[in-house]
């Protein structure tokens, strides 16, 4: 399925995202970046407002105009341009991902993932083998007017933003028979952790349970007990 088939067909089910359409091919005045005379159809456009003070942004993912794999957006660019302003705000390079994508689940959202206000953006890296999912993110910062990379965000998989308490929990499993859930938060505008939910089958009638608190650099046992599965 070529990239102009996916624009047409995705549908923007994410509450953050305005719209998404297919991209025109940019004209060298409206983008000087070398991706100017790409194919139409090897990129996507998302639209949508980071914040209610700013104008709406342009987000264009380039890629390979033509994808071998069903559902696989291969990704290696991300050019940004505010409303209105025909000049290019950021352009995003130097990696290059195999996303999953679907009607049902784009793999690049718009979301404020440091609970400061402002939204932020990732991009799913790759469809793993199992559920920790890898992400590309990208924080947006208000004094630059520009979105930069979060090394520590990259780091967890299969992250969900809990606003309300202001937790950052990434869900991962160790092999068959383990998996658990990190909760991080932010300290000083840095993402550290803070606690750790394990679940382990120690055979099909048994499971344990344990809770962890991250100390002095290491994680450390808090609590821990035996449930019968069934």
């Amino acid at each position: 399925m070529s990239w102009a088939r996916l624009a047409i067909t995705w549908l923007c089910t994410y509450a953050t995202l305005a719209a998404c359409d297919q991209a025109p091919p940019p004209t060298p005045a409206a983008s000087p970046s070398p991706a100017a005379d790409a194919p139409s159809d090897s990129a996507i456009v998302v639209k949508s407002r980071i914040h209610a003070d700013l104008p709406e942004m342009r987000f264009t993912l380039q890629g390979d105009a033509a994808t071998p794999i069903e559902g696989v957006l291969r990704v290696h660019a991300i050019e940004i341009h505010r409303d209105g302003v025909p000049d290019l705000l950021q352009r995003i390079e130097g990696f290059a991902t195999h996303t999953p994508w679907s009607t049902e689940a784009p793999g690049f959202e718009v979301l404020d993932m440091n609970f400061d206000g402002y939204a932020d953006i990732r991009l799913i890296e790759s469809r793993p083998a199992g559920p920790d999912v890898p992400y590309l993110n990208w924080l947006y910062n208000p004094v630059i007017g520009l979105f930069v990379e979060s090394p520590a965000l990259n780091q967890i998989t299969s992250p969900r933003y809990d606003a309300a308490a202001r937790e950052v929990r990434s869900d991962w499993r160790d092999g068959a028979a383990r998996y658990g859930t990190d909760i991080h938060v932010y300290r000083d505008g840095q993402l550290v952790p803070v606690r750790r939910e394990t679940r382990e089958m120690l055979h099909p009638d048994v499971q344990r349970l344990r809770t962890w608190r991250w100390v002095d650099g290491s994680w450390q046992v808090e609590s821990s007990r035996e449930i019968k599965s069934r």
